[in-house]
């Protein structure tokens, strides 16, 4: 039985634990020179990239702050790179509806191959 809270408490929390994380810098807000969205999806790995796409069509208002946030955080050296994981565990604590497509890749010699030729 569990309640769906509402898209601005959603976002309120996302933005307080992005502030928890960082502390507040000391420095004045800057303007951001380069695009912050490019910046996030450079640093992070396939997954996150997955995992920020639906965060963007499913809830539009809370991907800007979501963006900015990490943006941030890449910025002032917080995290050096995001994870799908990263992602995964904020979308979790924020109780958003947003789950991974799930892929079976079956690897020998190093090349990804089919299941018929896996076990051959």
């Amino acid at each position: 039985m569990s309640e769906e809270l509402p898209d601005t408490l959603k976002l309120k929390l996302l933005k307080r634990a992005f502030h928890q994380v960082l502390k507040e810098r000391e420095k004045p807000t800057e303007h951001f020179a380069e695009d912050p969205e490019k910046h996030v999806y450079a640093m992070s790995d396939e997954k996150a990239v997955e995992l920020l796409g639906k965060i963007k069509l499913k809830y539009p208002e809370i991907y800007g702050v979501f963006i900015r946030e990490l943006y941030k955080a890449l910025k002032s050296g917080k995290i050096s790179s995001i994870s799908g994981m990263l992602i995964y565990d904020v979308i979790n604590t924020l109780n958003l509806d947003v789950k991974p497509d799930i892929r079976i890749k079956f690897v020998k010699h190093g090349k990804e191959v089919d299941l018929k030729e896996y076990i051959d």
